[in-house]
Protein backbone atom coordinates (compact mmCIF):
# COMPACT_ATOMS: atom_id res chain seq x y z
CA UNK A 1 0.00 0.00 0.00
CA UNK A 2 1.27 3.62 -1.24
CA UNK A 3 1.95 6.20 1.77
CA UNK A 4 3.10 9.13 1.52
CA UNK A 5 6.61 10.10 3.35
CA UNK A 6 7.72 13.33 4.95
CA UNK A 7 11.11 13.83 5.37
CA UNK A 8 12.71 16.94 6.80
CA UNK A 9 16.07 17.79 5.21
CA UNK A 10 18.62 20.83 5.84
CA UNK A 11 15.50 23.28 6.79
CA UNK A 12 13.35 21.33 4.03
CA UNK A 13 10.66 19.38 3.52
CA UNK A 14 10.54 16.37 1.09
CA UNK A 15 7.74 15.00 0.07
CA UNK A 16 7.91 11.00 -1.02
CA UNK A 17 6.14 7.88 -1.58
CA UNK A 18 7.00 4.69 0.02
CA UNK A 19 5.49 1.21 -0.70
CA UNK A 20 6.41 -1.99 0.67
CA UNK A 21 7.02 -4.52 -2.69
CA UNK A 22 8.26 -7.87 -1.61
CA UNK A 23 8.22 -9.33 2.18
CA UNK A 24 9.16 -12.61 3.06
CA UNK A 25 9.92 -14.40 6.34
CA UNK A 26 13.84 -12.93 6.16
CA UNK A 27 13.59 -9.74 4.37
CA UNK A 28 11.46 -6.64 3.10
CA UNK A 29 11.63 -4.78 0.41
CA UNK A 30 10.40 -0.84 0.41
CA UNK A 31 10.29 1.16 -2.38
CA UNK A 32 10.76 4.95 -2.15
CA UNK A 33 10.77 7.67 -4.54
CA UNK A 34 10.19 11.16 -5.51
CA UNK A 35 9.27 13.03 -8.24
CA UNK A 36 12.10 11.86 -10.60
CA UNK A 37 14.17 8.92 -8.92
CA UNK A 38 12.92 5.64 -6.51
CA UNK A 39 15.25 3.63 -4.53
CA UNK A 40 14.71 0.01 -2.86
CA UNK A 41 15.66 -0.81 0.60
CA UNK A 42 16.10 -3.81 2.02
CA UNK A 43 15.95 -5.13 5.67
CA UNK A 44 15.96 -8.43 8.15
CA UNK A 45 13.29 -7.07 10.24
CA UNK A 46 10.80 -9.76 9.43
CA UNK A 47 13.57 -12.06 10.32
CA UNK A 48 14.47 -10.34 13.15
CA UNK A 49 10.30 -10.48 14.67
CA UNK A 50 10.40 -14.14 13.85
CA UNK A 51 13.55 -15.89 15.57
CA UNK A 52 12.76 -13.45 18.17
CA UNK A 53 16.41 -11.82 18.60
CA UNK A 54 17.13 -7.92 19.37
CA UNK A 55 19.61 -7.97 17.21
CA UNK A 56 20.06 -4.17 14.78
CA UNK A 57 17.92 -3.99 11.80
CA UNK A 58 20.31 -4.21 8.86
CA UNK A 59 19.36 -1.72 5.26
CA UNK A 60 20.85 -2.25 2.44
CA UNK A 61 20.69 -0.53 -0.75
CA UNK A 62 19.25 -2.59 -3.24
CA UNK A 63 18.69 -0.50 -6.12
CA UNK A 64 18.80 3.14 -7.79
CA UNK A 65 21.49 5.91 -6.33
CA UNK A 66 21.89 7.87 -3.16
CA UNK A 67 23.93 10.88 -3.40
CA UNK A 68 23.44 11.61 0.25
CA UNK A 69 24.46 9.36 3.04
CA UNK A 70 22.63 11.58 5.56
CA UNK A 71 19.71 11.78 3.44
CA UNK A 72 19.36 8.02 3.57
CA UNK A 73 19.93 7.79 7.07
CA UNK A 74 17.48 9.92 7.62
CA UNK A 75 14.68 7.70 5.38
CA UNK A 76 16.14 4.65 6.88
CA UNK A 77 15.50 6.80 10.49
CA UNK A 78 11.70 7.45 9.58
CA UNK A 79 10.91 4.24 7.85
CA UNK A 80 11.70 2.43 11.39
CA UNK A 81 10.04 4.85 13.56
CA UNK A 82 6.81 4.49 11.30
CA UNK A 83 7.47 0.24 11.80
CA UNK A 84 8.06 0.90 15.45
CA UNK A 85 4.46 2.96 15.89
CA UNK A 86 2.37 -0.27 13.37
CA UNK A 87 4.21 -2.83 15.54
CA UNK A 88 3.29 -0.80 18.63
CA UNK A 89 -0.36 -0.59 17.77
CA UNK A 90 -0.50 -3.76 16.63
CA UNK A 91 -0.01 -5.21 19.99
CA UNK A 92 -2.43 -3.62 21.90
CA UNK A 93 -5.15 -5.00 20.25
Amino acid sequence: MEQPLKIYYKSKILNLRCETVYQSDQITRVKVWGRNRHIVLQNNIPYLNATGKKGKVNWKLIEGEMYSDELLSVIINELERRWKQQNSMSTEY
